[in-house]
């Protein structure tokens, strides 16, 4: 954990996909400092899997087990990934591996750690699906108490 009375905490948000890596590169050659200490945070959501039926129709518990079994297994190697990302660039930090809704749950990470700043990449989603899909930069922007940064390539 980081010692906060010394170093700027700053938490960067990766799901694994090709923004995010560019959003933490950008970071290190941009941001990143000599006392700064990063949190990187992959943040499983198991509500979104679309296996698990309809309102309509029962899902079958196995179908349900085997398909909340797959997304941990897809996290724990997205987590192994960033891990080697993070040693790999030498910056000081950790990667949290987070379960539940990406946006709230960033934002209370960010204000349990302290952080100074939240980074995130943006897929670049058009109004009309950002409007009924929702985004998870566009939920940090509106309810961080910090400061953040949408890295969009």
């Amino acid at each position: 954990m980081a010692d906060t009375e010394s170093q700027k905490i700053n938490i960067v948000c990766m799901d694994g996909s090709e923004e995010a890596e560019k959003a933490f590169k950008w970071y290190v050659e941009n941001v990143h400092g000599a006392s700064s200490y990063v949190i990187v945070v992959h943040c499983v959501d198991h509500r979104k899997l679309n296996t698990y039926g309809s309102l309509w129709e029962p899902a079958d518990l196995k179908l349900i087990m085997q398909a909340f079994r797959d997304e941990e297994t897809r996290a724990d190697s997205t987590v192994e990934k960033l891990q080697r990302t993070l040693s790999t660039s030498k910056v000081k930090g950790e990667v949290l591996k987070l379960s539940g809704e990406p946006g709230p749950t960033i934002i209370g990470i960010a204000q349990d750690r302290k952080a100074n700043m939240i980074l995130t990449g943006c897929r670049g989603l058009g109004t009309l699906r950002r409007t009924f899909l929702g985004s998870v930069s566009d939920y940090i922007i509106h309810h961080s108490t910090v400061p953040v940064l949408v890295c969009r390539h």
